[in-house]
């Protein structure tokens, strides 16, 4: 009776177990089940969906380079000369469209280049130009030279900063219209006003006998881009 009465206690023991071993596995799928509900729900309405219901991000500007004929001023002088004004010269912008699901089409972009709030070059970018979703371009704008009438200014300008060691920099800004098409959703267009504002161009002033300046670029800065809403 005694062996029958231990039988039946080991039984009851091995089916506890069993139960506790159902309820965890339960609880550890239960668990899994509402981790990949979780994940595939932040992947269709977060991820997926990003550039649709959160956010349009606008476009990327950067300097990337300034061509290698750009003037340079010679600076030891009394009177500060501008070794060469080339006919035209170049900037070299990168573009980036940021977005999943959009496609830029970029018109009447306009570059302007300014010295302490006094435009001295101004140039078109791009009047037309497509770019798709996740592209980065390279666009080149050729800037004509820098007018006769300010050239002593500039020169005066750029020696006194290399006197007092400072650094002469020009202010770059682009402006212009962008029609935004939605991929998912070809009948479904807006655009917007772009203004951007790009540091990063600059006389450096190299260190030898002649005291050279000359126009280069720092092509780590991106452009800080301001856009609104706007009309097609």
């Amino acid at each position: 009776m005694e062996e029958k009465s231990n039988n039946k206690d080991a039984t009851t023991i091995d089916s506890i177990k069993k139960s506790n071993y159902n309820v965890v596995l339960q609880i550890l799928l239960l668990v899994l089940a509402i981790a990949l509900g979780a994940t595939l729900a932040f992947r269709v309405f977060y991820v997926d969906h990003e550039d649709t219901t959160m956010v349009l991000r606008d476009p990327k500007f950067k300097i990337e380079a300034v061509s290698s004929s750009s003037f340079s001023v010679l600076t030891r002088y009394v009177h500060p000369l501008i070794m060469y004004n080339p006919d035209n010269w170049n900037l070299t912008f990168s573009v980036q469209n940021p977005n999943n699901n959009y496609d830029f089409y970029y018109n009447d972009f306009k570059a302007n280049i300014s010295y302490t709030d006094t435009l001295l070059w101004s140039a078109n970018v791009f009047d037309k130009y497509h770019q798709d979703a996740k592209d980065q371009s390279l666009i080149d704008s050729t800037f004509a030279a820098l007018p006769e009438a300010y050239e002593y200014w500039i020169g005066t300008s750029i020696a006194g900063d290399f006197v007092s060691g400072q650094t002469t920099r020009f202010s770059v800004s682009l402006s212009g219209k962008i029609q935004i098409s939605d991929r998912k959703s070809c009948s479904h267009t807006s655009c917007r006003k772009v203004e951007v504002s790009c540091g990063g161009l600059r006389v450096e002033n190299l260190q030898d006998s002649t005291q050279t300046g000359v126009l280069v670029v720092d092509s780590s800065k991106a452009c800080a881009v301001i856009s609104q809403d706007s009309t097609c």
